[in-house]
């Protein structure tokens, strides 16, 4: 999508089950982490998500596989979720660190949170990215 906005329907494996989502994300509330507002809903029935977006006239523009190891914790009283991303396309691994904020007035103190875990992890700031998974494997591709 335009706008810095994503639809996305992902597909994942797990070891009990697979189940499939579809997830909006918003337009960046936070130029330095990436940061996006987004909802997202179980889908019963894959092909017909993608027939359904597809008749709206969205078109895909890129598709991959990421492989996800999940862990969830608490910090200063927030549920979080950390993620070590592998895309088999990059040469790198990833951690991802996420927490939710209620309200906009609540992203600073989210952010913040999520910026201790790292530091507690040994991650900089000089180590982060906001380059987007999909951009990433698009520019590996070319």
């Amino acid at each position: 999508m335009d706008a810095d906005r994503e639809l996305r329907i992902r597909t994942v494996h797990g070891p009990d089950n697979t189940r499939t989502v579809l997830t909006y994300k918003g337009p960046r509330v936070d130029d330095a982490s990436g940061s996006k507002w987004e909802a997202e809903t179980r889908v019963e029935d894959a092909d017909a998500a993608h027939e359904i977006i597809s008749g709206l006239g969205f078109t895909p523009r890129i598709r991959f596989e990421k492989r996800c190891r999940n862990y969830t914790f608490e910090r200063d009283g927030r549920q979080l979720l950390a993620t070590l991303v592998r895309v088999p396309e990059l040469d790198a691994t990833f951690i991802e660190v996420e927490t939710a904020a209620a309200t906009a007035d609540g992203l600073a103190a989210a952010l913040d949170t999520v910026r201790a875990v790292l530091a507690d992890l040994g991650i900089s700031e000089a180590d982060l990215t906001t380059e987007q998974y999909t951009d990433a494997v698009a520019a590996a591709r070319t």
